[in-house]
């Protein structure tokens, strides 16, 4: 299996996606961490363990998203398609470990944060999260169809000109 060297775009791409998921991710660790205090007011602590973990997060994202884009540059038209196929499961399976490993870590985080809210406050806070969670869970599920819509749409262009250029090929 042979990996297919990317262009510079591509390789800027990459490097761009990358730093924006680890700084994101990273500084909504560190933030969540900080939290001490939620209720009646918010109280934030950035110390030692904030930064460690923002830090922490910051690197485990940087290397998953480099798992990602690598899967992306695989060339499986070298008649290796097995060693591809099992590429794309070894891909698989990491999205499904930092995701486990993330949301476990974010609902530890959540609860540590509220430990010290009473339980009515509690109930309204996670009915809140779980009702923004949802939301969220919608419209990222509607973005994935929107993109996955204007990629069909653009495959079905290549195609057409394709077409298109054999035509024109063939009446000359």
């Amino acid at each position: 299996m042979s990996q297919r060297q990317p262009t510079k775009d591509e390789q800027d791409f990459v490097r761009v996606v990358k730093a924006a998921a680890a700084l994101g991710v990273g500084t909504m660790t560190a933030f969540i961490f900080s939290l001490k205090q939620i209720h009646p007011s918010i109280e934030l602590s950035l110390g030692f363990g904030a930064i460690l973990a923002g830090l922490v997060a910051t690197a485990a994202t940087w290397k998953f998203c480099g798992v990602l884009f690598q899967a992306e540059f695989i060339d499986a038209s070298d008649g290796l398609a097995a060693q591809a196929a099992s590429r794309k499961k070894t891909v698989l399976r990491s999205i499904l470990l930092f995701l486990g490993i993330s949301g476990l870590l974010t609902v530890a985080a959540f609860a540590y944060a509220m430990k010290d809210v009473s339980w009515e406050n509690q109930r309204a806070v996670i009915e809140g999260t779980i009702l923004a969670a949802l939301v969220l869970g919608i419209v990222g599920f509607l973005i994935y169809k929107a993109v996955r819509f204007f990629e069909e749409q653009s495959e079905a262009e290549l195609e057409q000109l394709r077409e298109d250029r054999l035509g024109e090929d063939a009446e000359d």
